[in-house]
């Protein structure tokens, strides 16, 4: 189902891979916390968005709660934001 959809284009996955995935592993080992919960932690530093995480098991739920109850710190926060920030996404893949 997603094998045609532009976002999931190769070239976004790399841009993903390269640029933001190393910072949010990173961030995790620095926190004790997992990727989904650093990413979902960012997420809810943010003053304009709600994430809603899904959840297909009951150790997912737990994960996803682990995102709650602390903060980056405002360098982490920022150093996030501006790897988010240099991804080039491109939606059309012809």
């Amino acid at each position: 189902m997603r094998e045609n959809e532009p976002v999931f284009y190769p070239d976004n996955l790399r841009e993903i891979s390269t640029k933001l995935i190393p910072v949010i592993r990173e961030l995790a080992g620095k926190y004790g916390k997992t990727t989904a919960q650093i990413a979902l932690n960012w997420l809810i530093m943010h003053d304009n968005v709600v994430p809603i995480p899904g959840a297909k098991s009951a150790a997912q739920v737990v994960e996803n709660a682990g995102a709650a109850g602390w903060r980056l710190s405002e360098d982490d926060f920022r150093r996030l934001t501006e790897a988010s920030n240099s991804l080039v996404i491109t939606y059309v893949t012809w």
